[in-house]
């Protein structure tokens, strides 16, 4: 049987799980019920089990669920780019980060667990989680020539020239209008005072460049 399908006992599940030798009770119990419930992929035939392929799966499953609800904190009923990058993105995340866990458990395997081996499997994690969050941007943004109008680029770039870290938090659709079109977005901004200031504005977009803003503050 091949290393990614390798089948193992809820008490080896929990030893990756939980980073640690010899698994307590309380851990080898909630392997079994995640299994139970269906978070994590295994079989009971006579004794609950599952496999390396299903423990990775899990891991980065979990991993992404923590990262997104760290970074996608917002009010209810909110959508914004970040929603979009998180929906369009998040199967290519969870597949890199499936791969580096499958990773840990080979190593894992070929080593045995030293305490440095153990640093470096946390530090791996930190550092891989990092990376696919800072380049998030840049490999969404090579897909997505349908997903983002360039009206809403050049409101960013309006945004980046007159307003100070601001947020987009809700953008709607453009529409023709004056030569150009009319884009409505709902955004945050620090203003000069270092107050949070919340607006729902629409600009005219011309030949890639906004010419004109419309509504107050």
């Amino acid at each position: 049987m091949s290393a990614e399908h390798r089948k193992l006992t809820i008490e080896q599940a929990a030893q990756l799980i939980y980073q640690v030798d010899q698994p307590s009770p309380q851990q080898v119990g909630a392997v079994a019920d995640l299994i139970k419930r269906g978070v994590l992929e295994g079989t009971r035939k006579g004794q609950w089990a599952t496999t390396t392929d299903a423990v990775a799966r899990y891991l980065a499953t979990a991993t992404l669920n923590k990262k997104s609800g760290e970074h996608q904190k917002r009010q209810p009923g909110q959508s914004n780019r970040a929603d979009m990058e998180s929906r369009t993105l998040r199967p290519v995340y969870r597949d890199l980060l499936k791969d580096y866990f499958m990773a840990v458990i080979r190593q894992r395997d070929a080593r045995r667990r030293s305490k440095s081996f153990q640093n470096a499997v946390l530090g791996g994690q930190f550092l891989a989680v990092v990376l696919i969050i800072t380049t998030m941007v840049l490999v969404w943004r090579s897909a997505t020539g349908v997903i983002t109008p360039p009206e809403l680029t050049a409101v960013e770039r309006w945004l980046e020239q007159n307003t100070k870290r601001y947020t987009i938090q809700q953008w709607f659709p453009p529409e023709p209008s004056a030569g150009g079109a009319k884009i409505r977005v709902k955004y945050e901004y620090l203003s000069a005072a270092s107050r949070r200031v919340q607006t729902d504005r629409e600009f005219l977009v011309q030949d890639g460049n906004v010419v004109k803003v419309l509504g107050s503050e």
